[in-house]
């Protein structure tokens, strides 16, 4: 039995999003996913569906954690709102 990220406990997963796999899941769980750019992030190590669309995407829990782990996946690019700007709608993340 598959069981949802936010039912297991996981407070950030990193996955690669070639058509939707980090947006999808994302939406449809009401947690906060990001697919960057391509190049944004190394592919180093990962063997990717196709080399043109692949990307690494997260997912977090919280907006919070969501504003750190972008820091680090993007330094420097990253320009967080205040986290009482984030606000969800109808449970789901904006």
């Amino acid at each position: 039995m598959r069981r949802r990220a936010d039912e297991a406990g996981l407070d950030l997963a990193l996955g690669t999003d070639t058509g939707g796999s980090i947006r999808a899941p994302a939406g449809a769980n009401g947690v906060f996913g990001n697919r960057p750019s391509l190049g944004m992030v190394s592919m180093e190590g990962v063997l990717p569906v196709s080399h043109e669309l692949d990307t690494i995407g997260v997912l977090t829990r919280s907006a919070r954690l969501f504003s750190l782990v972008g820091r680090v996946l993007y330094p420097g690019l990253v320009t967080s709102p205040r986290l009482s700007q984030i606000t969800k709608v109808r449970g789901r993340p904006r």
